[in-house]
């Protein structure tokens, strides 16, 4: 209800101003008020002519004529010349005003001529302190004298950087208290609105903690504020008297912030993020383009400032009011009442840009345009923030309905499950004390059970202990066996080793070619026999001493330098075979045990060679590549390869393949030994007559 009489309220307001307003039209119909009289102008390009330089135009006619209504030249940015001839003929007065109804101009001068007198030149302007003034009034005026049935002539000189609008008009000083004072009451009846609107406003923000009433009053302050420096109340009151060149950035400052805050309102009022992500990022650009607007107009000459400032007061209303209208058709109800707003605040800018750019020429009937127009959208505005509040009230109080609903729904749902629920807990506790009967035999069962597990776990404890110690002695006795073991084969293959060599050195005496056939193949037999007895004798001091390193020391390992060193032993396999060991090493540089990867390598090298095919050149491929914390060793060959059914006995002692080649089987023995060792792996893979790849995995550090 207190939305509706505001409402009325507020359009008596809106009457009384358009009742102010044809009071002072009126005043036209007054002889003594000689609005918009006819006049000569000329454009000063250059703005240093002289008054003397001016009046010698006459005569070359370089003069326009004008007799239109306000004389309206934009953006000129250049200096003009008028001339006024003016006659009393009227014997009430001899004191008269030439009055400018607009208050954005920089520099006014005005000089009068007569028959008999030529009066001092005046000034006045909006770069001139306000204390200056010849009458109380925020527009430019000045006191003319007047004999009656006198010639007049008025010259008039205007320099500015903003618009050249000049609605002139001469008339007597108490026909000028009269219109300022219709005036006067126009504008307060206007700033009386906006200052209720504002303590509304203020009153719901505090109320309801809703950022959107805080905004709109600052877009309210804003444009007040543009509106009053554009009437030249700023300047009236003497604000800016020290320094009156801020007063032109002032209000194009205040007419982008305009641009910018009515953008931004918008954009949250109608929540354009969630329901129009068009309309929300070309709002977004015209508030960016704004802001730089805005922060370039603190360096720009006001003239182009005011061009940017004008346009973008054109372009923006029209863009919200267009979004408005989609918004509004695509269901946000709460656009309707800020539809309304735009279109009227949208007509009164755009005429008003459009006066201010010079594209038409304005009359008396657009002086009161934006006020107007800002007051209609700040009606249409509350209404629509009261609009949304309502909505927002209903869309609570259904809520709290649903919530109510909900809740009596539950209450209705836990009483019929607590019934449920009580039936079962009944049922359930006479099935819990018959079960709770039978636990209890069971428990006793379980007792008269756990006594004898008891006794069983002591027996068994005994026999476990009588049991370790019979291992531990039989542990006892295995390590004496196996240490005489040790000794015995380490007597055994020392004290063959010093007769084998003995009797090698021996028959290593004997000169073959002094005995007969006969005797010399027995001797080459007994020869060979007593190799073999050497080589089984190394043999098992190379498994003695195998199994007696236990202690590993780690050592950095360059398997390019043991690569070469393998070639070395085995210079005369390879160039009898015409060998080729071809290397690939991602991975050179290594710690491990370097006798076992030198061992490794050796073996697996010398078996390549040893079981190689008679039908091509052998190859052997050498690799090695880091993994993530294991070093990879590839060995592989293009030899006779290896059955399947032989595959898993490769790495047992003393096993051979191929019982025509030399060796006792202890080479893949060792390497399947060296290693597990080191920690690692070793994997076979192998197909006839194509060739046999050992991959070795072994920790690398």
């Amino acid at each position: 209800m207190f939305l509706y009489k505001l409402f009325f309220v507020l359009v008596l307001i809106v009457y009384g101003f358009l009742k102010a307003q044809n009071n002072m039209i009126h005043l036209n119909d007054q002889a003594q008020f000689m609005k918009n009289p006819s006049f000569d102008y000329f454009i000063d390009s250059s703005g240093s002519m002289t008054l003397e330089e001016v009046k010698q135009l006459d005569a070359r006619r370089f003069y326009q004529h004008h007799n239109q209504e306000n004389l309206n030249l934009g953006l000129l940015g250049k200096t003009v010349w008028l001339k006024l001839p003016f006659r009393n003929a009227d014997p009430k007065y001899d004191k008269y005003v030439f009055y400018i109804n607009y208050s954005l101009l920089d520099s006014v001068f005005l000089y009068q001529y007569s028959q008999n007198e030529n009066y001092a030149p005046m000034e006045q302007g909006e770069l001139y302190p306000s204390y200056t003034r010849y009458y109380d009034t925020k527009n430019i005026v000045f006191p003319i004298k007047a004999p009656l049935e006198e010639q007049q002539v008025i010259y008039v000189k205007i320099k500015t950087s903003g618009s050249v609008y000049l609605p002139i008009t001469i008339t007597s000083e108490p026909y000028l208290y009269n219109y300022e004072k219709n005036k006067y009451i126009y504008y307060g009846l206007f700033y009386g609105a906006i200052l209720v609107v504002l303590i509304y406003n203020f009153f719901l923000f505090f109320t309801l903690r809703d950022f959107i009433y805080l905004l709109y009053n600052i877009y309210i302050i804003v444009t007040v504020t543009a509106i009053s420096t554009f009437n030249g109340f700023i300047s009236y009151f003497g604000i800016f008297d020290e320094n009156r060149n801020l007063l032109n950035h002032l209000f194009s400052n205040f007419a982008v912030l305009t641009n910018i805050i009515s953008c931004l309102f918008c954009y949250l009022f109608l929540e354009l993020e969630n329901k129009e992500r068009i309309g929300a990022i070309i709002l977004k650009f015209f508030i960016l383009l704004g802001v730089i607007i805005w922060l370039f107009s603190f360096f720009m000459p006001y003239k182009i400032t005011a061009s940017f400032a004008s346009t973008l007061f054109i372009i923006t209303p029209c863009f919200i009011f267009f979004i408005s209208l989609y918004s509004w058709y695509k269901g946000n109800d709460v656009a309707r009442f800020y539809l309304f707003a735009t279109t009227f605040f949208m007509v009164s800018v755009a005429l008003t840009s459009f006066r201010i750019l010079g594209f038409i020429k304005g009359n008396d009937s657009q002086e009161f345009m934006l006020e107007i127009g800002i007051v209609i959208d700040t009606i249409f505005i509350s209404l629509a923030l009261a609009d949304k509040l309502r909505k927002l009230d209903i869309e609570r109080i259904k809520a709290q309905n649903n919530e109510r609903i909900a809740i009596q729904d539950k209450e209705r749902f836990i009483s019929e499950q607590n019934n449920i629920l009580e039936t079962k807990i009944g049922s359930r506790t006479e099935e819990i004390l018959e079960k709770s009967k039978k636990l209890e035999s069971f428990s006793q069962t379980i007792t008269e059970q756990n006594e004898l597990i008891k006794k069983y776990n002591d027996n068994l404890e005994q026999q476990i202990e009588e049991r370790t110690k019979q291992i531990v002695y039989s542990n006892m006795q295995l390590e004496k066996k196996t240490m005489r073991l040790e000794q015995f084969t380490y007597i055994v293959s020392h004290n063959l080793k010093s007769p084998v060599n003995n009797l090698n050195t021996l028959l290593d005496f004997v000169n073959e070619s002094n005995l007969d056939e006969e005797t010399q193949e027995y001797f080459k037999v007994i020869k060979k026999t007593n190799q073999q007895l050497k080589n089984i004798i190394d043999d098992i001091n190379i498994l003695v001493t195998h199994d007696k390193e236990t202690e590993i020391e780690f050592t950095e390992v360059n398997l390019v330098k043991e690569i070469e060193n393998i070639k070395d032993k085995l210079i005369i396999q390879i160039l009898d075979s015409s060998c080729e060991i071809i290397t690939d090493f991602k991975a050179n540089y290594f710690r491990s045990f370097p006798p076992y990867i030198t061992s490794i390598l050796y073996n697996l090298i010398n078996n390549s060679i040893k079981y190689r095919s008679m039908d091509r050149s052998i190859k052997i491929w050498v690799e090695s590549m880091y993994t993530e914390n294991h070093l990879v060793l590839k060995v592989r060959d293009n030899g006779k390869g290896i059955p399947p059914s032989e595959l898993e006995h490769v790495f047992k002692l003393f096993y051979k393949i191929d019982h025509e080649q030399e060796g006792k089987g202890m080479g893949l023995f060792l390497v399947k030994s060296q290693v597990e060792q080191l920690g690692g792996k070793v994997v076979i893979e192998s197909e006839l007559d194509r060739g046999t790849q050992f991959t070795i995995t072994i920790p690398w550090s």
